[in-house]
């Protein structure tokens, strides 16, 4: 049977993309059976508003029909989805096959009264698919960024771990529980932002080190250091609901970052998790939660301390360097949503599709 790969074309994660069994003609667009269902439907039709409605309607010739025909057949096209289903029950249609077409039709009224109207020989469910791909898909600009790589890999790999559990009760009640949170607020309004704090970030290297440098970088710094924090406790809690453990999340939103670290890097956690803590330097973290890095004019580097305690000196390129990685992970951790959606939307088309073609095989 062919087959093809549905996935975002700009990512080349190993393991991500699900091999897809190609929907044959009829079941991808419809296009065919619903002219075979006008044909053939056409009389039935005729004949039933004879009886009901008292028309003394005469047998169609052939011109009639021909000329009918298009009528019906995009009378079919917009209303298959409930046409499928009659036949369905009266016996005429595969399960599998109705089950499909009933999905595409619900997909299809969906995004109707969201405003988006498809033709009527398009399929919606591989219109959402290709949405799904297009939300997905690696960001030129992003993929320039240093490291956004390998985070972006750490976190569609955790994306496509999590998605098999993304029906488990306590996968969505932590789900539910975190869309509800602080967290959830404050990582979308950072995400609603970010051209705003794009605009203020330094986007070249420096050459050297000035006061102004000092503040921009510790500003951006700060910021992403704050979502980092709220996007991998999420990542945690998830990743705990999969694994089936009973942790709450109300339990898990009052722990420290140092403790969300040592659970990413238990043994037995997952992979990818342990990956991704590597984003946020914890101590540089929490200097610049609670103060400000200082200047050393001696050396033009600067100190990070706490507690008069020396964290690290950077130059104002290695300061510039650690600041970009640290949004690279922060950006790429932000795709979890648009990665997750897609892994699952596809499995779920997945599953209606092979049932479809194992029907087709058996007939």
């Amino acid at each position: 049977m062919k087959t093809r790969k549905l996935h975002a074309k700009t990512n080349d994660s190993p393991g991500i993309a699900l091999r897809v069994p190609k929907l044959p003609m009829p079941y991808a667009e419809l296009r065919s059976m619903s002219v075979e269902m006008a044909y053939g439907v056409m009389p039935e039709v005729l004949a039933f508003l004879t009886l009901t409605g008292g028309w003394n309607l005469r047998p169609l010739t052939a011109r009639a029909s021909k000329q009918l025909a298009p009528r019906f057949r995009k009378f079919f096209l917009a209303t298959r989805g409930y046409t499928l289903g009659l036949e369905l029950v009266a016996g005429r249609l595969p399960a599998a096959l109705a089950q499909y077409a009933l999905f595409e039709g619900w997909t299809r009224e969906y995004l109707r009264s969201g405003g988006k109207h498809l033709r009527d020989e398009d399929d919606a469910c591989m219109h959402v698919l290709k949405q799904l791909e297009k939300q997905a898909s690696r960001h030129d600009v992003h993929t320039r960024l240093p490291d956004y790589g390998g985070a972006r890999d750490a976190v569609d790999g955790l994306a496509a771990d999590l998605a098999a559990h993304a029906h488990e009760p306590a996968f969505m009640a932590t789900s539910g529980a975190w869309a509800h949170s602080d967290d959830a607020r404050k990582v979308a309004q950072f995400a609603q932002r970010l051209p705003t704090f794009a605009r203020a970030w330094r986007g070249s290297k420096p050459k050297r080190l000035t006061p102004r440098l000092v503040v921009q970088l510790t500003h951006q710094y700060r910021d992403c250091a704050a979502v980092f924090e709220q996007c991998f406790r999420r990542f945690v809690a998830l990743e705990q609901a999969a694994r089936g453990s009973a942790v709450s999340w109300a339990r898990l939103e009052r722990a420290t970052f140092a403790n969300l670290l040592e659970t990413a890097r238990a043994q037995g956690a997952n992979a990818h998790l342990d990956a991704l803590s590597v984003g946020l330097i914890r101590e540089v973290r929490n200097v610049f939660a609670h103060g400000h890095p200082t200047v050393d004019p001696r050396t033009r580097s600067v100190e990070i301390r706490n507690k008069g305690r020396l964290i690290v000196a950077w130059t104002s390129e290695q300061f510039f360097d650690a600041t970009w990685t640290l949004t690279s992970y922060v950006l790429a951790m932000l795709t979890f949503d648009a990665q997750l959606q897609l892994i699952a939307y596809r499995s779920m088309l997945e599953s209606l599709v092979t049932a479809v073609h194992a029907e087709h095989e058996r007939a």
